[in-house]
């Protein structure tokens, strides 16, 4: 049974994200085999087909996105600040940073924007959600979750993005921040007692250290430990993902439900 939601939290129909693709923007959440002993069951999800973003999210959009163009602090934080008060928290994530995310890293690709604009999204947005995810009051008694990036993925604006998700869905969340190495990241596990584990895997997508990385990781954590992966890249590291058992998601949609179940 979930943990019980905030009220400003809000019902989930968004677009599908983890952050731009290959690039800067984002990036969105991710044993030796035969070191530890599999007992849980893969979380089945519903294929639904995304729900393109309502003419007002894309105002926020686009909004967003001049503002972070013209490197303007305080014309995106209230642009933020806006799409929250019209959405609400979950839909201004589903549908005004998930996408913006998505955006900024198809523009990186271009030419369009450069790395300082992708650091400063990131900065700025990252604060902004911590704030406004205070008012949820996670308790002590709270179900854990660390969230964070292996070795050699430097994108967080996905990781950031899931840590408010969760944050809004009443996990406790420690976000420990991009490129750690897996005995960190499982030292945080076990230190914060948490029973989740999510990971963003966004760029690069031919990583030749990561599928080894990503097994000596399992191998560091409890038996019990459920891993969340998500991001772009992830598909291109499947194998290792099942060799570990982690529950691989699409976009955010599929995220906010592994963690409603999870939880």
């Amino acid at each position: 049974m979930a943990p019980e939601r905030d009220a400003v939290a809000f019902a989930v129909n968004g677009v599908p994200i983890f952050g731009p693709e290959d690039g800067p923007g984002g990036d969105a959440v991710a044993g030796h085999e035969g070191a530890y002993e599999e007992d849980r069951q893969h979380i089945q999800l519903e294929e639904r087909a995304p729900i393109a973003p309502a003419p007002e999210s894309e105002f926020h959009l686009e909004a967003c996105l001049l503002a972070i163009k013209a490197l303007d602090q305080k014309k995106l934080e209230e642009e933020l600040t806006r799409s929250a008060l019209s959405l609400g928290h979950q839909g201004m994530i589903m549908r005004v940073v998930a996408p913006l995310a998505q955006k900024l890293g198809y523009l990186w690709r271009l030419g369009e924007i450069t790395g300082a604009h992708e650091h400063f999204a990131s900065a700025l947005i990252r604060t902004f959600l911590a704030n406004i995810s205070k008012p949820f009051g996670i308790t002590d008694s709270a179900p854990g979750i660390v969230i964070a990036t292996p070795v050699g993925q430097l994108h967080e604006l996905g990781a950031v993005i899931v840590s408010a998700t969760a944050s809004s869905l009443g996990w406790r969340v420690t976000y420990l921040g991009t490129n750690l190495p897996a005995a960190e990241i499982a030292g945080a596990v076990a230190q914060n007692k948490a029973t989740v584990l999510g990971l963003s895997i966004v760029f690069p997508e031919n990583d030749p250290n990561l599928n080894d990385e990503l097994c000596r990781l399992r191998s560091f954590l409890p038996a019990r430990t459920e891993i969340v992966v998500g991001g772009r890249a992830s598909g291109a590291y499947q194998s290792a993902l099942t060799d570990i058992g982690a529950h691989v998601c699409s976009d955010i949609r599929q995220c906010y439900e592994v963690l409603e179940k999870l939880g």
